[in-house]
């Protein structure tokens, strides 16, 4: 799903048909008298586009009314949507949701076979996320972990960026993609995945005190903020390289075994 529910109307009766919920082309392949039909989109902040040709008996703002009177706010759309497609257990594809500013009143299915993208959350009253996301996680416009709970587990990516400290954050046990980090300033109350499939993006960390790194990192450790090696201890195997940056010194730096190519500035 893009950032708008893409649907399919008829201006002369106001009948709404969906089948593909990101593409305008694939729901109209599935329709009957065509001709009759007019493109329209949903924004998750709550625009509402209804297209009609010009020589059409009823205006688009006459359209959009109508069908804010049926649908008057995003959600109900989505959910409507959800239950005509028969996906509120499992939805197949990726749900882009970025224009919510708040979760309050979301229902999402109890399985997504893709990814959820909800960066305009900046807080997670009301989320209740999916017991299973196969694909990647982004939730990078969160100030706090607070009221965050997590999947156990991560097939994909998990984007956190927002997050200025690890306070309440519980973070699943793997994370088969990327991990990012990178607004906290310190790793306090960090308790890392045991294992993580991709890069691990810890950009904002100041100083390496609290940090506990898993044993390995299948793919690259990003640690650009930390301008001393003091305290560090790195992975055993990190997969993709090393990414120091910020050091202005090799003092106190102990590599691991394999840690792939090494950025540093000097």
């Amino acid at each position: 799903m893009c950032q708008f529910i893409s649907f399919m109307h008829r201006p002369d009766n106001g009948d709404v048909f969906i089948y593909d919920l990101s593409s305008h082309s694939e729901t109209e392949s599935k329709l009957e008298n065509k001709p009759l039909w007019r493109e329209g989109h949903y924004l998750p902040d709550g625009e509402l586009i209804c297209r009609v040709n010009p020589n059409e008996k009823t205006s688009k703002e006459e359209c959009v009314e109508r069908m804010k009177n049926r649908f008057p706010t995003f959600l109900s759309f989505f959910h409507w949507c959800m239950k005509e497609l028969g996906t509120t257990e499992k939805y197949d594809g990726d749900m882009d949701l970025n224009g919510l500013k708040s979760a309050e009143g979301l229902i999402l299915p109890e399985f997504i076979d893709g990814g959820l993208s909800l960066d305009g959350l900046e807080s997670a009253k009301g989320l209740v996320l999916p017991e299973s996301i196969d694909g990647s996680l982004w939730l990078n416009g969160l100030k706090s972990a607070e009221g965050l709970n997590l999947p156990k587990s991560m097939g994909g990516s998990l984007g956190l960026n927002g997050l200025k400290s690890a306070e309440g954050l519980i973070l699943p046990k793997s994370v088969g993609g990327n991990l990012w980090l990178n607004g906290l300033k310190s790793a306090k109350d960090l308790i890392l995945p045991k294992s993580i499939g991709g890069d691990l993006r810890l950009n904002g960390l100041e100083s390496a005190k609290d940090l506990i790194l898993p044993k390995s990192i299948d793919g690259g450790l990003w640690l650009n903020g930390l301008e001393s090696a003091e305290g560090l201890v790195l992975p055993e195997s990190i997969d993709r390289g090393l990414w120091l940056n910020g050091l202005e010194s090799a003092e106190g730096l102990v590599l691991s075994k394999k840690c792939g190519t090494v950025y540093t500035s000097f």
